[in-house]
């Protein structure tokens, strides 16, 4: 169907006796898949002149002239006709295929063109030539390259070489453009010359050898793609060599939103897709970058950068929508892309040497607070902060090109070791061990005379020290220098002047493998590549394998055939005989290095998972030696990382993984507990089997559970020492109970959650247990979802879950033992509640909020959800003295920022219902309510019952406890003196839900009803009447008005009700502090509201502003909005909109004679 247009036969007679003489470097070879060929001789003009059309403001002539073409003497030469446009579409020469090329391809188009200086006279700065494919110049896929940018400027007398590669075709080419991208009369040339139009459709070869499977105990290999690209060719290429897929640009910020609170991920879905139908892993390219970003995340409208508030604002919005979308589908990011520009050695600080016209930069130095250490460069950290917290499992990395520059390469590793320090403390950090930026990419944008290779190895050197991965994210490597000549097609001499860079280059990654995780190409060929024009790849423009190929697939080989030495230590292997090595248990790991004089090097081994050692470092005598293990490791894929040295300088860095099994003998459990309203109970066992299990093997029967509770403080006191009821055991996916699913890697063992003297209970009221379990397996066997069998041998108990308890923490505060629980994901000042236990239940730090749940009812999930709060529970806090140091303990939080002044609530039980009225009568006027139930205590005389006048008080108490009398009486007697208080009296204490079921508790346990179920007609539960209350009623509303134009005048005070628990409510006058005014909200007549912080609360102050389109009887005085220290100014004095029956007299001026001069 395809015809070789005028490729003569006398080409191969030609060629075979040009290589009998070994010059067949100058000749150029036609590829086998050529399409077409056109050079313009007189022979190929009596068939072809009709298939060259000029456009409108054309024409052509089919010339020749002594040496006038690329490489010979004939051209198609085109003229532009005077006084017609200058538009590149009108100007245009069309090639009308014969035969068009067919769709579900791509093509390969090359062009050479030259623009003569006699011929284009007065003209320098003109843009040079694309094509355009069917004529379509609205369509960006078919105008090629994509910019003119890419094409670049015409260098006049010169003959240049346009080299494109298609998309894949989903519609026939029927025709192609040569256009240049100039449309005016000073971009356009009014003369060219056109030659040697070659069209190919590339090839690739599937029985090369595989880099990806040359590679694959060292790192892996990658290479980038485009939507375009993904034709069944491409992808069998794809398979062939590569194992991770970089999108080349549909990743960019620019390509994902178009504005805040808009994304769209359909232009890189394709991508995502085709790597998980393809088995290919994906590293998403960019989050942050200086270029190819969106507009809305660093600048307004007008171009000026946003604030700094601004700025983090809209990149965490970003980070967490396009890294959160793209979790668990790319494996790695670069966070921050090309952050460093323009430095030198020696410098400060790398902030110094930072891109500071980045508009990242420029934002986040807008608003920076440069005395506490604030500046542009914060961008960086908070990038790599949001994109950890969206997608905690991608690996996440910092890009930049020219990493071989000394001052570079130094900046890079002093900011990955600065920030991954930092990281180290920040709250937010939920594993200390694990880096923040925990790698650096080595664009690797080389060239074949720069840089040195030397000067690469100092940079992998230098990153290694900075205890991070490494990746060459970009490589390519043009022939020469940079803005060297173009090299479209390379001379046999120039492959293997690249192919030996390019082996140099892989020596260096071999020796250092154990450090760098990809090595990925950005291109899959010198026509599918950003440096076309220099050929940088290892396939060529027809997917020929160039020299470089196979420079790459062997490095040491290649340059060994090419008469050249090797680098050291190229032959260096290493392997470990580890034996078969099962978690928690110790082993001696035998190491070999064999290299050729491997003895004259300093040789170190040690095991290493993710960046942290796990054993000492021990020395190879001779290449061999041993790596022992002493401490308990979890099972995983480990590595023995061997270092070579030669004196203090690190050569190489090799590893081999090292698998610590799981021993399925050996199951660990956990204890998992709940705090109940009436004790904190073990309400289950879990199993980690380490794997899936099917549920339906398991059977209650063959299970039974011991355990033996002894007091902490007193071991040889035995609480219960028997067996535990089991009730169910399931299998869940999760760690945790009521979550049962068919197969999982949790066994559950349940126990009943209501028992008496069954061993269930952790405490016994005044003392904590240490409660050891013994799990006893009858049965044969567990069947496993992967087709084994688990036969435990043993079961190990190794720690204790309880979900609510676990998030109290304990400390001592002037000699006061505490426990207590912040809310940690509020930032501002919350309520406090303040929990006194009963008598006896205080004989260590735990049992106070383990005995009952009275202090931790208020920390469930599902009250923080409705009222967000910290809790204090002290323990003993029973005297004048105990309640002094809980009041300075409670101050310092108040101080801190942490509790609201105006919403703390006390209330205990028992003994700590008189401890809270011993507070009361010490501090009465801190709570914001108080809740005593049955109190052992009360105000004691009628001074400290007026102290409490006021506040809300709320006493409960059975009509059977014991101290029911004590409690009536003394509510009887003092109630008088009180104005907001209430007295409940149960009839029994009885739990009606699950799991009590209307258990019936002892009279005295009045706490338990209190807490947890009873609802008041009228006030509802008593968390609700709590959170209600609080010591500010009142806030005045605040009404002004004013004119377009004119910022409102908001008062410096604002009236505040306070309640006073002695004498009541009392109105204060309070400093107010408003939020900033948006000079657009009064521009126009409207109403607005406006919020105030008031001295002292947490409650806002707000004030509704009134624009009026004008106000009666107005004095309006209209000046400059900003004058200069020293100058003379004008303020002029109105009256506007003055009924006519009123008139001034005088008008009063108050103004601060201390800044103004009248």
């Amino acid at each position: 169907m395809y015809k070789k247009h005028l490729l003569k036969s006398g080409v191969s007679l030609v060629l075979t006796a040009v290589l009998l003489f070994g010059l067949f470097i100058s000749i150029p070879v036609f590829a086998s898949n050529e399409l077409y060929k056109f050079t313009f001789t007189p022979a190929e003009k009596l068939e072809q002149e009709t298939w060259f059309v000029p456009s409108s403001a054309s024409e052509v002539v089919w010339d020749s002239g002594s040496g006038m073409g690329f490489d010979d003497d004939f051209v198609l030469r085109a003229n532009h006709i005077d006084g017609e446009s200058y538009a590149n579409a009108d100007n245009a020469i069309r090639l009308n295929l014969p035969e068009p090329l067919p769709a579900g391809a791509s093509y390969d188009i090359r062009v050479s063109y030259y623009v003569p200086s006699e011929l284009n006279q007065n003209k320098s700065w003109m843009l040079g030539l694309g094509i355009v494919l069917n004529g379509d110049y609205s369509n960006t896929e078919y105008n090629l390259p994509s910019s003119p940018w890419s094409s670049g400027f015409i260098q006049m007398d010169t003959w240049r070489t346009l080299s494109v590669s298609t998309p894949v075709m989903t519609e026939d080419i029927r025709s192609i453009d040569f256009r240049f991208w100039g449309d005016s009369e000073s971009s356009h040339p009014d003369a060219w010359y056109i030659d040697n139009i070659v069209i190919v459709r590339p090839e690739w070869d599937l029985t090369l050898p595989s880099l990806a499977e040359a590679y694959k105990d060292s790192f892996m290999i990658g290479n980038v793609i485009s939507p375009h690209q993904m034709d069944a060719d491409t992808t069998a290429m794809y398979k062939l060599h590569y194992n991770v897929v970089t999108a080349e640009n549909s990743m960019k910020p620019m390509y994902l939103s178009s504005g805040k609170g808009q994304y769209d991920f359909s232009g890189a879905e394709p991508i995502v897709t085709w790597a998980q139908e393809n088995g290919l892993l994906l590293h998403g390219h960019t989050l942050v970058w200086h270029s190819q970003s969106a507009s809305w995340l660093t600048n307004n409208p007008d171009k000026t950068p946003v604030t700094r508030e601004e700025a983090r604002e809209n990149m965490e919005e970003f980070i967490s929508n396009v890294a959160g979308y793209y979790a668990g589908k790319v494996i790695s990011w670069d966070v921050v892309n090309e952050a460093f520009d323009g430095g030198s050695l020696p410098f400060d600080d790398w902030r110094d040497v930072l891109r500071k016209g980045s508009p990242w930069y420029r934002a986040y130095e807008n608003g920076a607070d440069t005395t506490k250490g604030e500046s542009g460069a914060d961008y960086i950290y908070d990038a790599f902060v949001f994109a950890r917290l969206a997608d905690p499992n991608a690996v996440l990395e910092y890009n930049d090109y020219n990493e071989t520059d000394d001052w570079k390469r130094e900046a890079m590793a002093l900011m990955a070791e600065e920030l991954n320090e930092k990281w180290k403390t920040d709250p937010r950090n939920t594993d200390p061990s694990r880096k923040l930026i925990e790698g650096l990419g080595m664009q690797s944008h080389h060239h074949t005379e720069h840089p040195d290779v030397s000067e690469i190895e100092k940079t992998i050197q230098r990153f290694i020290k900075a205890g991070v991965r490494i990746t060459a994210s970009e490589l390519d490597v043009p022939v020469g220098h940079y803005n060297g000549p173009t090299s479209p097609i390379l001379t046999y001499e120039q492959q293997v002047e690249q192919a030996i860079y390019y082996a140099r280059l892989f020596e260096y990654y071999k020796a250092y493998d154990a450090h760098i995780t990809r090595v990925t190409f950005w291109g899959h060929s010198d026509n599918r590549s950003w440096r076309g024009d220099y050929s940088p790849q290892l396939f060529d423009r027809t997917f020929a394998a160039k020299e470089a190929f196979y420079a790459v697939l062997d490095p040491s080989g290649y340059l060994m055939e090419k008469g050249l030495t090797p680098r050291s230590l190229y032959d260096l292997t290493i392997s470990a005989d580890p034996g078969e090595i099962f978690a928690g248990d110790p082993a001696d790991i035998t190491v070999n290095a064999t290299a050729e004089g491997i003895g004259n090097y300093n040789v170190i081994a040690c095991l290493e998972k993710d960046g942290i050692k796990y054993s000492d470092e021990f020395q190879l005598i001779n290449g061999t030696g041993t790596v022992s293990i002493s401490e308990t490791l979890e099972a995983g894929q480990y590595r023995i990382i061997v270092d070579v040295y030669d004196g203090d300088i690190l050569l190489a860095s090799k590893a081999v993984p090292l698998l610590i099994k799981e021993d399925y003998s050996k199951l660990p459990f956990i204890l998992r507990n709940e705090n109940f309203a009436f004790h904190e109970r073990t309400d289950a066992l879990i199993i980690d089997a380490k794997k899936e299990v099917i549920g339906s093997s398991l059977n209650i029967s063959d299970w039974s559970a011991h355990v033996r509770a002894t007091r902490i403080v007193d071991p040889s006191y035995v609480w219960y020492d028997g067996p535990r009821e089991i009730i169910d055991v399931y299998v869940s996916k999760v760690n945790d109970v009521g979550y049962p699913s068919d197969t999982g890697q949790y066994i559950v063992i349940d126990f009943p959650d209501v028992g008496w003297d069954d061993g269930g209970y952790t405490n016994d009221g005044g003392y904590t247990f240490d409660s050891q379990y013994t799990i006893t397996f009858s049965g044969t066997h567990i069947d496993c979802a992967d087709g084994t069998q688990i036969i435990p041998e043993a079961f190990v108990q190794t720690g204790v879950v309880s979900p609510v308890l676990d998030k109290f923490k304990y400390a001592n505060y002037d000699g006061l033992d505490y426990s207590y629980f912040w809310n940690d994901e509020i930032d501002e000042p919350l309520p406090l509640v303040i929990f006194n236990h009963g008598g006896g239940q205080g004989n260590d730090i735990y049992t106070p909020i383990r005995f009952s749940n009275g202090g931790t009812v208020w920390a469930n999930p599902e009250n923080q959800a409705r009222y967000p709060c910290h809790v204090l529970a002290p323990r003993n806090a029973t005297t004048a003295a105990a309640m002094q140091k809980v009041k300075a303990l409670v101050d310092t939080w108040i101080a801190d920022g942490k509790v609201d002044p105006n919403r703390i609530y006390i209330t205990g039980f028992s003994m700590g219902g008189g401890a809270t009225w011993t507070f009361l009568q010490n501090f009465p006027d801190v709570p914001a309510a108080a809740a005593p139930i049955c109190p052992a205590g009360g105000p004691g005389n009628v001074e400290n019952a007026l102290k409490v006048a006021y506040l809300p008080l709320w006493t409960f108490v059975d009509d059977d406890d014991f101290l029911y009398g004590m409690v009536v009486n003394t509510y009887n007697t003092y109630s008088q003196y009180w104005n907001d208080s209430m007295l409940t009296v149960f009839p029994e204490n009885k739990l009606n839900n699950p799991p009590y079921n209307g258990w019936v508790f002892d009279p005295h346990c009045s706490w338990l009803p209190a807490y947890n179920e009873y609802v008041d007609p009228e006030h509802g539960m008593l968390i609700d009447w709590f959170f209600s209350k609080s010591k500010i009623r009142g806030i005045e509303d605040v009404a002004v008005e004013t004119v377009p134009g004119v910022a409102p005048v908001l008062p410096e005070t604002v009236i505040v009700s306070v309640n006073h628990n002695d004498t009541g409510i009392v109105p204060e006058e309070r400093a107010v502090v408003w939020d900033e005014i948006d000079p657009q909200s009064y521009a126009s007549p409207g109403v607005f509201t406006v919020q105030g912080k008031i001295e002292g609360c947490v409650e806002k102050a707000t004030a509704q502003v009134t624009v009026a389109s004008a106000l009666e009887n107005a004095v309006v005085l209209k000046g400059a909005a900003e004058i200069q220290p020293g100058s003379e100014f004008i303020v002029e004095v109105n009256m506007e909109n003055v009924d006519g029956d009123i008139y001034a007299e005088d008008i009063i001026i108050t103004y601060d004679s201390q800044l103004f001069t009248l």
